[in-house]
């Protein structure tokens, strides 16, 4: 069982390197004779709008902060210290490793410092995921309506109206899913629990008992956001989150003087999230700047220009949060010699 473990850990992991190496291929050979016009694109970017791209992204941070405090509050006794060092760390090992490690890393660190197993942290984290697919199926929502309301002057071309209804239909699909999940594991958990966990009987015994706890965990949480107004709450958070994203994507690309608009940072911002969801090559190489330059040549924004764009957002997502990795990862091991 431990050698089929490690060899899909090194399956995936060398799927995400494959994944990243040929977008990253791509992404260079369509620069391929415009070094010139990229680099003047990387000297005209207006670095005054760098602050506040920065303060929406910290403001992002701390709604997922706060989000993931009260999802765990019913379950877990968790300190706001213990669950920013885990969500810091996390991000450190997805910044580093390859095949986003840090989704196990971040559970990890949140259990050394609760009364908890390994099993609950990750049930957290999972349920933490599902929020964040209702918040950029959110955003999408908002970009659709600011399509609908835009002004006359702004033009949609029909390719990216005919890519848009496609990724929002997938993804709506989607989330009816996971709202039919959630309300029948509101209303009815037992139902969903006894099945799964009989189920479970047929594996080793060792594999039995994380399994429960991690599917007991999974359905404390769920319940745990019962009550409406806690519920609403944690939506307006899952959206938040992206909608500070989406605005600190807006400030780059006014700072590059692309011009467009808030529906094209919000595309910008779905598309290098839906990119980068699967496993990838660390600090998402490759995929996240071919993503990002794609998004924003839908309008009409030269490959140079979006190649310049998709490198500084790139660069303003990644190498912060890496860096409060890094100081987080030293005050987990402080507290942990103490």
């Amino acid at each position: 069982m431990a050698v089929f473990r490690n060899k899909k850990r090194v399956v995936t992991a060398a799927a995400g390197l494959l994944l990243g190496a040929g977008a990253l291929s791509v992404f260079l050979l369509r620069l391929a004779g415009e070094r010139d016009e990229f680099l003047s694109s990387v000297r005209i970017f207006r670095y005054e709008l760098m602050p506040p791209a920065l303060l929406f992204l910290a403001l992002m941070y701390v709604l997922r902060i706060l989000r993931w405090k009260l999802l765990l509050s019913p379950v877990l006794d968790v300190s706001w210290r213990r669950v920013s060092n885990a969500l810091f760390v996390g991000l450190l090992a997805n910044n580093v490793l390859p095949a986003r490690a840090g989704e196990l890393v971040r559970p990890y660190v949140l259990q050394r410092g609760a009364e908890a197993g390994f099993s609950q942290a990750l049930a957290s984290v999972v349920v933490d995921r599902i929020f964040d697919l209702i918040g950029i199926v959110g955003l999408m929502v908002m970009t659709a309506v600011l399509i609908i309301w835009r002004p006359a002057t702004v033009d949609v071309s029909s390719e990216f109206m005919e890519r848009f209804r496609g990724v929002a239909g997938m993804l709506g699909a989607v989330l009816a899913g996971v709202m039919v999940m959630f309300i029948s594991l509101l209303f009815f958990p037992h139902m969903f629990r006894r099945p799964v966990l009989r189920v479970t009987r047929i594996l080793p015994e060792f594999l039995q008992k994380p399994l429960h706890a991690f599917i007991n965990a999974f359905v404390e949480y769920i319940l745990g956001v019962r009550d409406r107004k806690k519920a609403a709450f944690m939506l307006i958070l899952a959206v938040g989150a992206f909608l500070f994203q989406g605005m600190s994507t807006y400030c780059l690309a006014v700072g590059f003087g692309m011009e467009i608009g808030l529906i094209g940072a919000f595309v910008a911002t779905t598309a290098v999230y839906l990119a980068i969801a699967l496993p990838q090559a660390p600090g998402y190489l490759g995929t996240y700047h071919l993503a990002a330059a794609l998004a924003v040549e839908l309008f009409d924004v030269l490959p140079a220009p979006a190649a310049a764009f998709a490198v500084m957002m790139w660069i303003v997502n990644i190498f912060p949060v890496t860096i409060l990795g890094v100081v987080s990862l030293l005050c987990f091991q402080w507290v942990n010699d103490q």
